[in-house]
């Protein structure tokens, strides 16, 4: 039996592969360009796509000479553990956190635990242990991007006939029930009662396995003037760079008359998965677990239990930072 294969666009992927989707932050604009004498009217929708902090790594590898002081002293003073159990020594430990913080503490210690001990302590990480000058060496990278992103844009069912065949127009719409299709009665349509109006790709991401998205401490200033800009990050303030980096889709509605143009859109999705790897690049699960693995050792990562709120409402607050 052959292997399925899957497909390029995001709207029609395959069921055999599992496939998990990082939250992104999308900001849209509608821009109206009235026609002159040289140039006819334009009509669009600019989407601009920024990682989530979960899809963001800011980790670094190397240990300063306090870091690895620190660890070294650790192991130093800490009792010898028992072979059979390995034990931290939790005031040391705990002194370690309050210089460190606990994220980075694990990270230290695993990168400078003596040979003598290397077996008897688990997952020990396998970069190995290089020094840094600072605790600041390279900009925030967005890490395990897609190949490209795609903005599909959805409109309300018109009338009944366009409402998705199934058990939820059975229960609203019910055969012989007389009940007519009302788009008003709907206030929040889910897929059923919206119809993909349009779809658009943007470019493919050049940088999509190390997207900076912070300043470079190494960089020059932005030329012109920007706080905070370099060449690397100058995508997240400038739209035409952005839309080269495959961060930013310009959705051409010069099409649409004055009416459907002001009506808008009722849902906008923007989706992007990445199908392969390229030659000398990681493979979507090992990007996954490098990046996973980076944040544990930088700011922690955990599962969310099941019913965690997303939002901050009367009765309860939502699952910040997770």
């Amino acid at each position: 039996m052959s292997e399925p294969t899957l497909s390029a666009l995001p709207g029609s992927l395959d069921a055999h592969f599992p496939v998990l989707l990082l939250p992104v932050s999308v900001q849209v604009k509608f821009v109206h360009t009235p026609a002159t004498d040289t140039r006819p009217e334009v009509r669009e929708l600019l989407v601009r796509i920024y990682p989530d902090q979960l899809g963001v790594s800011t980790h670094e590898p190397g240990l300063t000479s306090a870091e690895k002081a620190a660890g070294e002293r650790y192991w130093a003073l800490a009792p010898q553990p028992d072979a059979a159990a390995f034990k931290h020594d939790l005031d040391h430990w705990r002194a370690l956190v309050a210089g460190f913080g606990a994220p980075r503490a694990q990270w230290i210690l695993r990168q400078t635990v003596p040979a003598a001990l290397a077996g008897q302590v688990p997952s020990l990480p396998a970069v190995p242990l290089t020094a840094a000058d600072s605790n600041w060496s390279r900009p925030a990278e967005a890490r395990g991007l897609p190949d490209h992103f795609s903005v599909l844009l959805y409109t309300r069912a018109a009338d009944g006939s366009q409402v998705a065949e199934g058990p939820v127009k059975q229960l609203f719409y019910p055969a012989g029930s007389g009940r007519s299709y009302n788009a008003q009665t709907v206030p929040h349509p889910t897929t059923e009662f919206l119809r993909l109006s349009k779809t658009v790709d943007g470019r493919a991401l050049p940088n999509r396995d190390r997207l900076p998205v912070g300043l470079d401490p190494a960089a020059i200033p932005d030329a012109d003037g920007i706080g905070g800009v370099d060449a690397g990050n100058r995508w997240t303030v400038d739209f035409a760079e952005a839309e080269a980096q495959g961060m930013a889709v310009r959705v051409d509605l010069s099409g649409l008359g004055p009416a459907e143009y002001a009506q808008g859109f009722a849902r906008l999705v923007v989706l992007g998965v990445r199908t392969e790897a390229g030659s000398g690049q990681p493979t979507g699960h090992t990007a996954l677990q490098e990046l996973l693995s980076e944040l544990y050792y930088t700011s922690g990562v955990q599962l969310v239990p099941q019913g965690t709120p997303t939002n901050n409402t009367e009765s309860a607050a939502s699952g910040y930072n997770s």
